[in-house]
């Protein structure tokens, strides 16, 4: 979904970095099993993501940007976020979808 770069809502900004922060890790070409440098990459998509999930829109585009921001990311890591519900990754995801609701129900 298109938006503008420029916009007031810090959701883009964490879009932005996940974006950059998938972009790495998909880039990283394990060296073994153990590679610290893919676990590290790792871990930075996963904060990254974490701060996309616990940004509050506040803006409608925001909203709507993060929403489907998510739901493309999850649909291009075939369900990651959906099929994966044990508590570290349920409650998240639950906050967000409730944030989320929050953050549109205010601006609407």
């Amino acid at each position: 979904m298109p938006y503008a770069a420029d916009a007031p809502d810090p959701t883009f900004a964490r879009i932005d970095a996940h974006r950059l922060a998938y972009a790495a890790f998909l880039a990283t070409e394990p060296k073994s099993l153990d590679d610290p440098d893919e676990e590290a990459a790792c871990q930075a998509e996963a904060e990254a993501l974490d701060a996309v999930l616990a940004t509050k829109p506040t803006t409608l585009v925001g909203a709507a940007a993060s929403l489907r921001y998510v739901l493309d990311h999850d649909e291009e890591e075939r369900g990651r976020l959906t099929t994966r519900f044990e508590e570290k990754l349920a409650n998240p995801l639950l906050d967000y979808l409730g944030m989320l609701a929050a953050a549109l129900e205010a601006l609407a």
